[in-house]
């Protein structure tokens, strides 16, 4: 999950060159910032501790696999609201970012429901089917960080202006992901 880690800071930086809107109902570069990296920061942690589970797939059972499921289910619907609820960034681009963001919502919102469905296949089968889910599972996981990575880079492109870049470094609950 350090990969999960990586993409979202790397990713973070790529977004930091600015993305934004100026619609009255912006919300400010700072706060949208700030708001975006406590999000991020929740979502992967909960993502760590989910990935742990399936890490040694000896020790894994259906109910510790179910509890894994549930916790990234949850922490991703947290998640999405978060991004959902940040309105668009008061900068010149802040719809088209706000747009970028409820597509990552919708595909987070997609991979979460399939997480789900290879878990219930696989225990409708009982440990084996488990075992042999395991790969799928974790491939998703791993698409699940994909889409945050390229969401942010694709926000990066939006408006190299930098009013995003100077927030984020303002912004303490991005200190964890700039300074990792």
């Amino acid at each position: 999950m350090r990969l999960l880690a990586g993409a979202a800071l790397s990713a973070l930086v790529l977004a930091a060159a600015g993305c934004g809107s100026d619609e009255p109902s912006a919300t400010p570069a700072s706060e949208w910032a700030a708001g975006l990296c406590g999000a991020i920061t929740a979502w992967t942690d909960a993502l760590q501790s989910s990935a742990d589970a399936f890490r040694d797939p000896g020790s894994l059972s259906v109910d510790s696999a179910r509890a894994a499921i549930d916790e990234t289910t949850s922490a991703t619907q947290a998640f999405v609201d978060d991004l959902r609820g940040l309105g668009p960034p008061d900068t010149e681009s802040g719809s088209q970012a706000k747009a970028e963001l409820e597509t990552l919502a919708s595909t987070l919102e997609s991979d979460a429901a399939e997480l789900d469905q290879r878990l219930a296949d696989a225990a409708d089968v009982g440990v084996s089917g488990l075992l042999t889910a395991v790969s799928a599972i974790t491939s998703t996981l791993t698409d699940m960080s994909r889409a945050v990575g390229e969401t942010f880079t694709a926000l990066g492109e939006l408006d190299p202006g930098g009013e995003l870049e100077d927030a984020v470094r303002e912004a303490e609950a991005c200190d964890p992901l700039v300074n990792a």
